[in-house]
């Protein structure tokens, strides 16, 4: 006689992982703030540049010296504000049985949110730089990216960030132009912005830029039950801006990695 009884399958032990905190190597590890996003910055932030001005020159120390150019002037201009930089939101969505309190679906979107944020702002940004960028052409390697573009920003007697795919970190550890934790800096000291977002928004491209600042506006937390779908939502956005001051330059690297 057959053992005709249902054994029903034991049900898995459910564990909840912790919460991550996004990769630390990117815009937000080298980036001033984050600063409160002023509420009327829908228009943009236009970044008034006070460290890359043209007022300065020399002239010779005698007093008695007559310059050949009779009209030589102490004079410069200041240099214009960029394009505005424009605030993207940047939102984290989750969805459940409606058993599921409003607290649990949000702590999934905002953990989503949390998450996907950096690589996202980053990739949206990557657009920007290459935009503004002047270009300096293409090098065999990442030693002399480097050297190009701090040579370009010497001029200018700043400190800035260097902004590259992630895929480029390890090359330049390996190469000595980016050294030192928890901010890895170039031979001159300027900080390094490997970011996950940079990863195919500028590919092969290494930028400079001068002094990058990030901006946050407040979360808001939206959740709501669809009786037609029988689901609870949640849905956690905020938006950012990123700006940078006055000087962008990048350069191509036509090996691999």
């Amino acid at each position: 006689m057959s053992d005709t009884t249902i054994h029903p399958s034991p049900v898995p032990v459910e564990y909840v992982a912790p919460l991550a905190s996004p990769t630390p190597s990117g815009l937000w590890r080298v980036a001033t703030g984050p600063l409160r996003l002023p509420e009327h910055a829908w228009s943009g932030i236009a970044v008034k540049p006070v460290n890359a001005g043209g007022g300065f020159g020399t002239w010779e120390m005698d007093p008695c010296y007559a310059p050949l150019d009779p009209d030589a002037r102490k004079d410069g201009e200041r240099p214009a504000p960029l394009e505005p930089f424009f605030p993207l939101v940047t939102w984290g969505f989750d969805e459940c049985d409606p058993q599921e309190t409003d607290e649990q679906v949000l702590v999934q979107a905002r953990q989503n949110q949390r998450l996907g944020e950096p690589t996202a702002v980053e990739a949206d940004f990557a657009a920007r730089l290459m935009i503004d960028a002047v270009d300096l052409g293409s090098v065999a390697d990442i030693v002399g990216a480097v050297s190009v573009l701090e040579a370009a920003m010497a001029g200018h007697r700043q400190v800035g960030v260097l902004h590259a795919g992630a895929q480029w970190a390890g090359a330049a550890h390996r190469d000595k132009v980016a050294t030192g934790s928890p901010i890895a800096r170039s031979p001159l000291g300027h900080s390094w912005a490997f970011g996950g977002g940079y990863v195919a928004g500028l590919g092969d491209t290494l930028v400079i830029t001068g002094p990058v600042t990030i901006w946050t506006g407040p979360v808001f937390e939206r959740t709501a039950v669809d009786p037609y779908k029988n689901v609870r939502s949640a849905v956690v956005e905020r938006a950012v801006a990123v700006s940078y001051e006055a000087l962008a330059y990048r350069v191509a690297i036509t090996a691999a990695v």
